[in-house]
Order: C-alpha cells, then sequence, then structure tokens
C-alpha cells in the first residue's frame, strides 16, 4: 500500500472549499477519473469512471465531513482500495488543503497524477468564481 500527500493553497476561504469538497456531487467536477457519483443512503457513495489504466469501473465507498475540525475521511473498496483524509486550514486570506491518501494502487505514478490534478481542478473551480488564480503550491506529493 502506498502512502501519499499532497499540500496545496487555494485563494478561497476554508469555508468555502470545505462545503464544495464535502458534497459528492462534485466529485466528477475535480476527480478528472469520476464521471458520476451516486448517493447510497446513510454516508456511502458509488462512483463511476475510469481506473488509472483507462478501464471502466464502479467503486463503492463512503464520505465523512466534521465541520468542526474541518476535515473529511473517505475511503473506496474494490476494485481500487483507498483511504485518505483532506484537512483544510485557514492559510491568509484563503485555504490549505492537506490530502492524504493509503492506496492500494498497481499505478502509483497513475494516482500521483490523479491527486494532483484533483487539487488543480478544486483550485480551478473555486477560484475561477472570484476571478483568480493564486497558483501557490506550497507542497508536492511525497511518497
Amino acid at each position: 500500500m502506498g502512502d501519499y500527500e499532497r499540500i496545496e493553497r487555494i485563494d478561497s476561504p476554508p469555508e468555502r472549499v470545505f462545503d464544495y469538497l464535502r458534497d459528492p456531487t462534485n466529485i466528477p467536477s475535480y476527480v478528472p477519473s469520476v464521471t458520476h457519483v451516486e448517493a447510497v443512503p446513510p454516508r456511502g457513495i458509488r462512483l463511476s469512471g475510469r481506473d488509472t489504466a483507462g478501464a471502466a469501473v464502479v467503486v463503492s465507498g463512503w464520505l465523512y465531513a466534521d465541520s468542526d475540525g474541518r476535515h473529511i475521511d473517505f475511503a473506496t473498496e474494490l476494485p481500487v482500495s483507498c483511504r485518505g483524509r483532506i484537512d483544510i486550514a485557514a492559510e491568509g486570506t484563503g485555504a490549505e488543503i492537506t490530502v492524504r491518501v493509503q492506496a492500494d494502487e498497481p499505478d502509483p505514478e497513475g494516482l500521483i497524477r490523479q491527486v494532483a490534478a484533483a487539487l488543480d481542478s478544486v483550485q480551478t473551480v473555486l477560484t475561477a468564481r472570484r476571478g483568480h488564480r493564486s497558483g501557490s503550491d506550497r507542497g508536492g506529493i511525497s511518497t
């Protein structure tokens, strides 16, 4: 199982970032490989899309958002097993997002690219609504 972490600063208030990320229906707008999300009560989700090799997959999982701690825990099951946490903290006038993922992934470089692309998409979507991008990436992905 690989461990990955990426930290990125977004020029949007942390509350707005948290509200956007906690809504599972937004996942296809920032995870390029996901095309559809379906709620599975009580906290489950079913994701349809493509794996890092491009094959069609349907993955079940869950998402838990803690408003007080401003973090989101998530997990998916087979065929793509991963667990992770997203922490959103205030950073100046914006937010710092830290994404940590543990995954059984046959293509770790593909997962690294997906995490980076997801954060780039969040940056684009949230800052486009404000009319500009901060573009500052304080971290990187570590394995």
